[in-house]
Order: structure tokens, then C-alpha cells, then sequence
């Protein structure tokens, strides 16, 4: 026995294709989303960690009688970021090198820019007794 389509029937074919098809949108979306989120993230952590070498890497050169910021500058090249600023604060025994430097992960998804900035400090301070 055959059931013939009746005209209800035929209104409601194809909803599910619709439906699958907005599912997996949907799904595409947060996928992308997730990614774009995870890559900043982990450009955050990268570039946080490469301020701090180039922060202790000039504190480094000051204890050497060198040039804290030319030193955190190299540093920051090697960690392919950039140094955009540089302060030596103090002498040569109480001192501290505050740098500021920005990076990126090297691709723009949907032409956002991911660039990320940080800042560390490093350096040495005597209390006095």
C-alpha cells in the first residue's frame, strides 16, 4: 500500500534541509569565533612573555654598565615584537627598566587586527634598613 502525498504534505518537505543547513552556520560560526579567540589569546601570552625577556634583558644591561633599552630592543626583535617604549628609572645600583612593547600573530582573520600590547618591569631595588 502507497500513501499518496496530500497537499499538507508537500508544504513541510524540505524544512529539514533548512534546518541543517542554519545548524551548520551556527556551528561555523563558533568554530571561527573560538579560533579568532584562541590565536589572541595565545598572542597575548607570547607577547606578554617576550616584554618580560626584553624588561629583564635591559635590567641585565644596566647591572653591566650597558644600555638597558638598546638590550630590551634586541630582545624584543628576537621575540618578533616591537618596543614601543623604553624608560631607564634610577642609578646604577637602585634602577628599574619599564618597557612597553606590541605584537601581533602575524595573520588578520576577516581583516580584524590582533595586536596585542604589553608591559613589564624589571630591575633591582634596595631596601633600606
Amino acid at each position: 500500500m502507497t500513501r499518496r502525498a496530500t497537499e499538507g504534505d508537500r508544504g513541510e518537505r524540505g524544512n529539514a534541509t533548512g534546518l541543517v543547513a542554519v545548524g551548520v552556520l551556527l556551528v561555523g560560526v563558533l568554530v571561527a569565533v573560538f579560533v579568532i579567540a584562541s590565536a589572541y589569546r595565545a598572542t597575548a601570552h607570547r607577547v606578554q612573555g617576550a616584554a618580560d625577556l626584553a624588561a629583564v634583558a635591559g635590567g641585565q644591561a644596566v647591572l653591566a654598565g650597558g644600555d638597558g633599552c638598546a638590550a630590551a630592543s634586541g630582545s624584543a626583535s628576537v621575540n618578533h615584537v616591537s618596543v614601543t617604549s623604553c624608560r631607564v628609572s634610577g642609578d646604577e645600583i637602585d634602577f628599574v627598566v619599564t618597557v612597553a612593547v606590541r605584537g601581533d600573530p602575524g595573520w588578520r582573520p576577516f581583516g580584524l587586527s590582533l595586536a596585542v600590547d604589553a608591559h613589564a618591569n624589571a630591575g633591582v631595588l634596595q631596601e633600606e634598613s
